[in-house]
C-alpha cells in the first residue's frame, strides 16, 4: 500500500481557492478595476473640450506643443506691426515686443521647457505627433503665476495702444496671446467636488429636510442622524 505524500499535496480547501482564483481575477479586471479607475478620474476636473484640462495634471505646467507653436507668431506679428506702424506708436509697440521677448526668455529658463523646446520645434516642423512625455513640461507655481500676469499685461498694453491708434493685426495678436495663456496648465485635482454638487439632490431623494445652501458638514450631520434613526 502506497502512502500519499501529504506534505507536497494541496488540501481540498486550497484546491477550491485555486479553482475560484481565475474567476476572481476576471471579476477584478472586468468589474472592480474600471469602477476604481472611474472614481480616481472623477477626482480630477477633466474636460475633453478644453486642451488644458483634457488630461490629469497634478502640478503646474505648460503645453509645449501649444507654446512652441504660438510664441514665434506672437513675436513675428509684433515685429510686423511695429515696422508698419506710424512713428507715434512705434515706440510703444517696441516696448510690447521687448516684453514679449522677455516673457519667452523667462519661460525658456525653466529646465524642462529649455530641454524640450528644440525637440518639440523639430517635431512640429516635421508634422509629427508630440507624445505626452514630451508635450507637457512642469513649471513652478510661482513661475506660472508670473507668466499669466505678464501675458495679461501684454494684452492690456495692446488694447491700450489700439484705443489710441489703429492696429492692423490687433485681433490676431490678442488671439495669439490668448493661445499662449491657454498653454499654461493648472493642477486639476478637485477631490470630491463633483459629488458635492449632487448632495442636495441626494438629500431630497432620501426625503430629508435640508436647504440648498447648507455646507458639507451640515449635510454630513443630517445624513448621519438619518442613518442612526434608521
Amino acid at each position: 500500500m502506497v502512502k500519499k505524500n501529504s506534505g507536497s499535496s494541496l488540501t481540498e480547501k486550497q484546491m477550491g481557492y485555486l479553482f475560484v482564483l481565475p474567476a476572481l481575477i476576471i471579476i477584478l479586471v472586468i468589474a472592480i478595476w474600471p469602477v476604481v479607475r472611474s472614481f480616481w478620474i472623477s477626482l480630477y476636473d477633466i474636460r475633453l473640450n478644453d486642451p488644458a484640462k483634457a488630461a490629469i495634471h497634478r502640478s503646474y505646467g505648460i503645453d509645449m506643443e501649444q507654446y512652441v507653436d504660438t510664441i514665434p507668431y506672437v513675436l513675428n506679428d509684433l515685429q510686423k506691426e511695429r515696422e508698419s506702424a506710424n512713428p507715434g506708436v512705434r515706440q510703444e509697440l517696441q516696448t510690447v515686443q521687448q516684453k514679449a521677448e522677455k516673457l519667452k526668455n523667462e519661460i525658456n529658463s525653466e529646465s524642462q521647457v529649455a530641454a524640450r523646446y528644440p525637440l518639440v520645434e523639430k517635431m512640429l516642423s516635421e508634422y509629427q505627433v508630440i507624445p505626452d512625455n514630451v508635450k507637457y513640461a512642469e513649471i513652478s507655481a510661482v513661475k506660472a503665476g508670473q507668466i499669466k500676469s505678464e501675458i495679461k499685461n501684454l494684452e492690456f498694453s495692446l488694447v491700450n495702444i489700439s484705443g489710441k491708434h489703429s492696429l492692423k493685426n490687433q485681433h490676431e495678436l490678442l488671439g495669439l496671446l490668448h493661445g499662449l495663456e491657454v498653454s499654461l496648465i493648472n493642477p486639476n485635482f478637485i477631490g470630491l467636488a463633483h459629488y458635492s454638487s449632487f448632495r442636495y439632490s441626494w438629500a431630497c431623494a432620501c426625503g430629508l429636510n435640508v436647504s440648498a445652501n447648507r455646507d458639507d458638514f451640515a449635510y454630513f450631520h443630517v445624513f448621519a442622524v438619518h442613518w442612526v434613526n434608521e
